[in-house]
Parts: structure tokens; C-alpha cells; sequence
């Protein structure tokens, strides 16, 4: 199984992305609202089955209440980026994301059967 974690912060990933200063950042984006959490998909291979979408203090969000941006160009890169399984981020990093952490786990009950096995 993997999970891959994405730490989102749309303002700085835009401040960063576009070598912007913090003045052009008030000026150009000081009515928006800044999209910030942590989205964790986890899957077999390359196809995620669940994900979890949690803002700064670790609380559930409903992706429902995301708006067009936030999941048709944020999520949904994310999403994109754990099916291509690239490895670079530095290269193409999905739109807002600030971090990665990519982890395979293996199943507590294909451990069990590897020992078995062993044994």
C-alpha cells in the first residue's frame, strides 16, 4: 500500500513558483483566500482507493466545500501525481503543493503471511 501526503499552501506555493514579493502577493491576490492543508491519498499500486483532506489543525474537510480551483486544479494534481508516480518534484510539483512524503506500507496481514512463510 502507498500514502503519499501533500502539504498545500496555495499562497506560498505562488509567492515561490513565481518569484513574487510579498508586496505584488497584497497586490495581486489580497482577496483570495489562502488554501492551506494536507491531502493524503493512500492506494494499491498506482490506483488510490482513499484520501483524507485535513486543514492546518488536523480536522476533516468535506471536498465538497472546496471550490473549482481548489479541487479541479489542486486535488486533482495531486491526485494526478500519485497515478504517474513521478518522482521529482522539484521538476513538476502539483499547483500549491509546498511538501511531499511518499511511503509504502505493507499490510499488517501480507507481513503476517511473509512470516509464515519464513518460518
Amino acid at each position: 500500500m502507498r500514502i503519499m501526503t501533500f502539504e498545500i499552501n496555495v499562497n506560498e506555493w505562488m509567492k515561490r513558483h513565481y518569484n513574487l514579493t510579498e508586496t505584488e502577493m497584497n497586490e495581486w491576490f489580497h482577496d483570495m483566500n489562502n488554501f492551506r492543508c494536507t491531502y493524503i491519498l493512500s492506494g494499491n499500486g498506482n490506483l488510490p482507493d482513499h484520501y483524507e483532506l485535513l486543514d492546518e489543525n488536523g480536522n476533516h474537510l468535506n471536498i465538497n466545500d472546496c471550490n473549482g480551483f481548489q479541487k479541479g486544479v489542486v486535488l486533482n494534481d495531486c491526485f494526478n501525481y500519485f497515478v504517474c508516480c513521478q518522482k521529482d518534484i522539484e521538476a513538476n510539483p502539483p499547483c500549491g503543493v509546498l511538501k511531499i512524503y511518499n511511503t509504502d506500507v505493507v499490510d499488517d496481514r501480507a507481513a503476517k503471511k511473509m512470516a509464515q512463510r519464513a518460518s
